[in-house]
């Protein structure tokens, strides 16, 4: 059952309408494609190592250089019709004061409004997606990654709370 979702931006009501099963899965693997090169960039910054301790991927806090590689690789392996088809998808169920501002109203309705478009991108993609980045989801896989290299090295490898044992 899709839920609904509200909240305020920029002193507006906004509320979304959960994706669907299909269409949420069809997103989130395309995004977890698009993002693979860089997510990668975003670790050659080191700021991995943040986003390994966290129980939720979509809280992980990155300086200004690992999102600057973010944005350079994930937006460097897009073009232009393909941003904007992800980012239309992304606020496709979200209204503003109960006005739809997906399909043929996203052109007027952000206008001039492009800070206002990505803080809606990233609720949306939040109240979405943000289950499924966290340690219960997704987030097992990222985690067990470093794990699984550590051990294989006998080095010392994290567990889940962030402390760390020593394989032996």
């Amino acid at each position: 059952m899709r839920k609904s979702a509200e909240t305020t931006i920029e002193g507006r009501r906004w509320t979304l309408i959960q994706h669907g099963g299909i269409e949420g899965h069809r997103l989130l693997t395309g995004l977890m494609r698009l993002g693979g090169a860089a997510i990668e960039a975003l670790a050659a910054t080191g700021a991995a190592k943040n986003a390994m301790k966290a129980d939720d991927l979509m809280e992980v806090e990155i300086g200004l250089d690992a999102f600057a590689a973010l944005s350079k690789n994930l937006l460097g392996n897009l073009d232009d019709d393909d941003i904007l088809k992800v980012v239309m998808e992304i606020v496709k169920h979200c209204k503003c004061d109960g006005e739809p501002v997906g399909g043929e109203a996203f052109d007027d309705f952000f206008a001039g409004e492009y800070v206002l478009l990505y803080r809606v991108v990233g609720w949306s993609l939040k109240e979405n997606f943000a289950k499924a980045f966290q340690s219960s989801g997704i987030g097992d896989l990222f985690a067990a990654v470093p794990g699984a290299v550590k051990a294989a090295m006998g080095q010392t490898s994290p567990t889940r709370s962030g402390s760390t044992t020593q394989d032996g």
